[in-house]
């Protein structure tokens, strides 16, 4: 047996009431046509996330003794190992953005974009369920949608593989367009996500929560 060497430097660290419905509405459910689903807007990421990792195992006589490390991991240090990925240095008050389409990327306190980080981390917003109210007409909208959602980051420099998933719950709305055509969106996205993944080739599982806020204003011109 032998001891696993960490070299990231961290520090340690509304239910809806549900129903069955008969055969006739769940089959009528499947011809229904696509549902307005936004798939939120783009939003900075607050990630609050531990991950386990096995820092020792040995035996001693005929006991075998494990210990297992907590190693934290939050947006500010994500934040950190972007810059290392992109050999870049981020100003202050930058963040990590999520596009609607599952893009990263890392802009300054303003919004500017400084670089697209993909390639390191990727947001994925599968199927969903809709629960509101939309106009088909001013695609108003006020919703409360059910989201598969998944984050995956790939850091190489650090070794670092990560894919954390759970059932993301958006409140969405979308104002009635004024006399310009001016919309408002905005979202908010809470999520408790598992993740597994490894780190320098050892198993890493781990837990937290993700939270996605945006507003944005669009005019159909």
């Amino acid at each position: 047996m032998h001891g696993t060497m960490i070299c990231l430097k961290w520090p340690k660290t509304t239910v809806m009431k549900s129903k069955s419905l008969p055969l006739p509405l769940l089959l009528a459910a499947a011809l229904f046509p696509a549902l307005p689903v936004q798939a939120t807007v783009p939003s900075p990421l607050v990630l609050n996330f531990t991950f386990f990792i096995q820092a020792s195992e040995v035996t001693e006589g005929n006991l075998f003794k494990g210990e297992v490390e907590a190693v934290r991991l939050n947006s500010k240090d994500l934040l950190a190992l972007l810059a290392t990925q992109t050999v870049q240095t981020f100003p202050k008050g930058a963040r990590i953005v999520v596009d609607p389409d599952g893009d990263v990327y890392v802009t300054d306190k303003n919004g500017v974009l400084i670089v697209d980080v993909s390639a390191f981390a990727f947001a994925d917003f599968g199927g969903d369920l809709f629960n509101g109210v939309y106009n088909t007409v001013t695609e108003q909208e006020k919703s409360k949608i059910y989201i598969a959602f998944g984050l995956e980051l790939n850091l190489p420099v650090e070794g670092l593989v990560l894919n954390m998933t759970g059932l993301a719950k958006e409140n969405f709305s979308a104002s009635k367009p004024n006399n310009q055509g001016t919309q408002t969106l905005k979202g908010k996205i809470a999520c408790t996500v598992t993740g597994r993944g490894t780190l320098e080739s050892s198993l890493i599982l781990g837990e937290g929560k993700i939270d996605l806020t945006g507003k944005e204003v669009e005019t159909d011109l």
